[in-house]
């Protein structure tokens, strides 16, 4: 015998729990809105009496508490109705010898598979909006399927919010994701609502990637990445590593005292260095740009004697490439005419060169360009592997193989340089 699940006359087990559900829909929308409005209005028309008295409070007292148990009436008549179907359905296909409706819908679902049968699955869509405070580019990755590869068809709607903590940060921020309340039980006339999740990730930075030199930041033969094979391509050519952006800035007129504030801009909000003396050292300029967020690993060197400095800041690790010019504020004095402070960028940083070295590939339109990086993977295990490119022509794909196969990473761009920064990471 198999069980029925629908048939013209209405008579199978989903046809009839249809018209149950249909119920505890509607009991929902009354007891939700209706029942709770219609109380309501009983307390506020019973607060114009002009002159309570005790008595009358007395009398009243009783109504909001009932309330919750009058929402409750009938949903449990019919939840227990919905249950006895399903186990009557399968007693009468074939006796079990637990009677369990744990039990029943496993028997259920397995006899489903047998004959062919199957739910038509939920659609699940998901969508990011960012609030117009927000500062940066921080992207979050997000998928609708579970660990297993499969789509999350049980999910139900929720407005999950995603802050990030720790921002000026550029190796540790932390994530954090919340979700709307929870409400229990099942039969209550709010469920779902949320998931009352409260999860707190911390971000992992490319240097920490399950791929060796995943930053590209080891470079001991000029433009290939250590631990990188450069499979299809011409290396400085159509393969090849970005370069950092390079600023001096230059004291001159041999100011005798005073002081200056370096100043950047990150696009968003501009910030200042602490004053620096008229004849600050290198290692002092370095040690107050990398206070600035997104400046931490600049590095300083100088020219020239005493305190006619010429700096070079070499942006390593910065957000990108063309970089603002740093600016200054000259408080410098003596001097012939006073001190000057000039600014110039010596090297434009590419654009791929997102906080630090990225890869390049510089097609011509007939490559197809490719680089290998060996690795281990785990057929037991997920992983997440992110990948910033710039948004020009062309197109870029990354396979991950079963086990001990190698990495394979297939680029195929127009005329314009393309940048590439990788991150593989365990989830």
């Amino acid at each position: 015998m198999t069980i029925t699940y629908t048939a013209a006359a209405g008579d199978g087990l989903f046809d009839i729990q249809g018209v149950g559900f249909r119920a505890l829909t509607a009991l929902n929308t009354v007891r939700k809105t209706t029942v709770a409005n219609a109380v309501m209005d009983y307390l506020r028309q019973y607060k114009l009496k002009s002159v309570p008295s005790i008595k009358f409070e007395q009398a009243m007292q009783g109504v909001p508490n009932s309330l919750s148990s009058w929402q409750r009436s009938g949903l449990e008549t019919l939840r227990q109705t919905l249950e006895n179907l399903v186990l009557e359905f399968v007693e009468q296909d074939k006796a079990q010898p637990v009677r369990q409706l744990k039990n029943a819908l496993e028997y259920i679902i397995d006899q489903m598979k047998d004959t062919g049968n199957y739910v038509t699955p939920n659609v699940i869509a998901m969508t990011l909006a960012a609030t117009s405070t927000n500062a940066g580019d921080v992207a979050v990755c997000y998928a609708t399927r579970r660990p297993d590869g499969r789509v999350q068809e049980n999910s139900i709607g929720e407005e999950i919010s995603v802050k990030v903590s720790n921002a000026d940060s550029a190796v540790t921020p932390t994530v954090r994701f919340r979700g709307q309340a929870a409400v229990t039980p099942k039969t209550s006339q709010d469920w779902p609502a949320g998931s009352g999740c409260d999860v707190q990730l911390s971000a992992t930075d490319p240097a920490n990637s399950l791929l060796t030199n995943g930053d590209f930041e080891d470079e001991t033969i000029s433009n290939i990445p250590n631990n990188w094979l450069v499979h299809v391509g011409t290396v400085g050519s159509t393969v090849l590593l970005s370069s950092p952006e390079v600023q001096t800035v230059a004291i001159s007129n041999t100011p005798t005292s005073g002081s200056y504030v370096l100043q950047w801009s990150n696009g968003t909000v501009t910030r200042s260095t602490t004053e620096l003396a008229y004849n600050a050292a290198a290692s002092t300029v370095q040690a107050v740009l990398r206070l600035i967020p997104g400046l931490e690993l600049v590095t300083v060197t100088a020219t020239g004697t005493s305190p006619n400095f010429t700096h070079t800041i070499t942006f390593i690790g910065a957000p990108g490439g063309n970089l603002s010019q740093l600016t200054s504020v000259n408080h410098l004095v003596g001097g012939t005419t006073g001190g000057v402070i000039t600014h110039a960028t010596t090297v434009g940083g590419d654009d791929g060169n997102y906080r630090g070295q990225s890869l390049i590939f510089d097609s011509n339109g007939t490559e197809l360009s490719a680089v290998y990086h060996a690795l281990d993977l785990d057929v037991r295990k997920v992983y997440f592997c992110p990948l910033r490119r710039l948004p020009l022509a062309g197109s870029v794909s990354v396979k991950l193989p079963p086990v001990d196969e190698p990495m394979t990473m297939s680029v195929s761009s127009g005329m314009s340089p393309e940048a590439l920064l990788i991150v593989l990471a365990e989830v």
